[in-house]
């Protein structure tokens, strides 16, 4: 009987990185996975979470409901279904819901529970860090997912952690075949409209560009009027498109000549893998992981994140040379193709897993403690 993976998670999201690597996770996983949703799906729309569903499923993974349960019930459930594994369980929690009903489900059936960190520190308050201290010191490993969202949890940092960059299939990213030689002019951003994803910084890039410059901004959220707003007291409403939401957004980086991700706290940045694997430049901020994925500007550009001119700087040194640029596209893919692939994902976290449920130390919950 292969070790069972339990997912604690919300739901999965069709637009975000989470869904992405899990997928490719389950993929390439040689271990049993079930995911445990303690919420409705959300985000997006009925249809695309049905298709996100069946994909998981055609993998080989068990999706399990209990979002409508009471805490307790919740965690009964989870205790209940590691209960009756045949074999070595853990339990995996995602995000900081998740990682409560893992170390609380484990603690009660002797299953290790192990906490994949996919956000920085720094978008928690102080009363959830310090409840992930708690979590950290009864979990078998802590994973972050960057050495920048490690070091956001230097405070509550224990001595069980590894770091394992995150990962994805490249065929789901259609490839450029060629430079452009448009003048770089179609410029992309990809993210949630929310304050610390900056996207303000491009708004205002903008005036510092000639006039056949656009940028076209894919998604959607709170701060979406307050953006449009803005562009249009800057005088370039015309030239910045509000995109909304959109399934699969990296399907369309193939028409775009530079990918933009302004970024303040990322804790990795997969719309940043995506644009590497899609073979087109890449200009991400200096302050959080996005820096880590171009691998510290050798695979792509790094601007002062708050600095306009930075970032208009950058888009035209891309524009003014084609064919030099294009030599780095490529090799940003081999470098992504390598580093970052769904196998070597699948693999190293396998590894933490196994670590984890097969450790002495660990109770395993098939054996019914």
């Amino acid at each position: 009987m292969r070790p069972l993976v339990m997912h604690c998670i919300s739901t999965l999201f069709p637009y975000g990185g989470s869904s992405r690597k899990l997928l490719a996770w389950v993929r390439h996983s040689s271990l049993a996975h079930v995911f445990v949703f303690y919420e409705d799906d959300h985000g997006s729309s009925e249809e695309s979470a049905r298709k996100l569903r069946s994909g998981f499923v055609a993998k080989g993974a068990r999706i399990v409901r209990v979002g409508r349960r009471t805490l307790p019930g919740q965690i009964a459930a989870i205790r209940a279904m590691a209960k009756r594994a045949d074999g070595p369980v853990a339990l995996v929690g995602h995000y900081f819901r998740g990682s409560a009903l893992a170390c609380l489900s484990g603690a009660l059936c002797g299953a290790p529970a192990v906490l994949a960190l996919h956000g920085p520190a720094c978008l928690m308050g102080p009363g959830r860090k310090a409840v992930h201290r708690l979590f950290s010191l009864q979990a078998a490993i802590v994973i972050y997912n960057s050495e920048y969202t490690a070091r956001t949890f230097a405070s509550v940092r224990c001595s069980n952690c590894r770091i394992v960059y995150n990962g994805m299939d490249p065929d789901a990213v259609p490839v450029k075949s060629g430079p452009g030689r448009g003048g770089a002019t179609r410029l992309a951003t990809i993210g949630g409209l929310v304050g610390w994803k900056n996207h303000e910084t491009l708004i205002a890039m903008m005036p510092r560009l000639p006039d056949a410059f656009h940028l076209t901004i894919i998604g959607d959220g709170p701060d979406r009027a307050r953006l449009e707003s803005l562009a249009r007291r800057l005088g370039v409403g015309a030239r910045v498109a509000f995109l909304g939401y959109v399934d699969d957004a990296a399907r369309l980086l193939r028409f775009f000549d530079v990918l933009l991700h302004p970024a303040l706290m990322e804790s990795f940045g997969m719309a940043v893998l995506e644009g590497l694997l899609a073979r087109i430049p890449v200009v991400v901020g200096d302050v959080c992981a996005t820096k880590e994925v171009v691998g510290h500007g050798a695979y792509g550009w790094i601007a002062s994140a708050r600095d306009p001119g930075a970032w208009a700087d950058a888009v035209m040194r891309i524009a003014s040379d084609p064919d030099g640029v294009w030599e780095r596209c490529v090799a940003a893919r081999e470098w992504a193709l390598g580093r970052f692939s769904g196998v070597e994902y699948a693999r190293r976290m396998d590894a933490a897993v196994l670590c984890a449920a097969t450790s002495p130390l660990q109770t395993t919950a098939g054996s019914r403690v």
